[in-house]
């Protein structure tokens, strides 16, 4: 139950601090935000983005693209944490398979645009 508190406290985090952005920014902060929450937490930033997609705060292109932003953030988390390991295959591997990931990504980021 704990986890589950966890993450209902992240996503309802999110939700505000996604749609303080929209409200303050438009679609740029809420960018940024799926940007920063990404790198904490990607299933948050991507329920927050359908939940503000469904309260009709978003387009739908927006909240996909807020999508793809917090996964590839949370993507670049994961570069520094596996060259903390002091572990070069484990590095390689991580480098070669989030590396794909991010390249997907922007594809998919180019696509959605």
């Amino acid at each position: 139950i704990r986890n589950a508190i966890v993450f209902g406290t992240i996503f309802l985090a999110m939700v505000l601090l996604s749609a303080l952005a929209v409200f303050e920014f438009g679609s740029a902060g809420f960018l940024a935000s799926s940007f920063l929450g990404g790198m904490v937490s990607s299933a948050s930033a991507t329920a927050s983005s359908i939940a503000l997609l469904q309260a009709g705060t978003l387009d739908a292109r927006t909240a996909a693209l807020g999508i793809v932003i917090a996964s590839m953030s949370s993507i670049i988390v994961k570069f520094p944490l596996a060259y903390l390991s002091n572990n070069r295959q484990f590095l390689f591997n991580v480098v070669l398979g989030a590396g794909l990931m991010m390249l997907a990504g922007i594809i998919t980021a180019i696509l959605v645009v």
